[in-house]
């Protein structure tokens, strides 16, 4: 599986690690390079994590994109109720 991103290209592939069995490969490269052989339960767990906190990421971006369109609302009911009233001609 290859992702390309901003100049950078993720490149995930099943590897064969001799004696140790089957491992995942992840190499990363763009500016720069990295390369890790990862075996499968650290590869799951790595995963995981990636997955939990891209979650909590996004919830805290809705929670604060929410907040703001409330906050907004707020101010725009506040504009709407004067300028619902006609001014008094004097």
């Amino acid at each position: 599986m290859a992702l390309l991103t901003q100049d950078v290209k993720f490149t995930i592939t099943p590897q064969s690690c001799g004696e140790e069995g089957d491992c995942i490969q992840v190499q990363i490269s763009g500016e720069q390079s990295v390369v890790l052989c990862l075996t499968p339960q650290q590869a799951r767990a790595m995963a995981s994590d990636l997955i939990q906190t891209v979650y909590r990421a996004e919830v805290k971006n809705s929670l604060l994109s929410s907040q703001r369109r409330s906050t907004g609302s707020k101010s725009d009911t506040v504009t709407d109720k004067y300028a619902m009233h006609s001014p008094h001609a004097a």
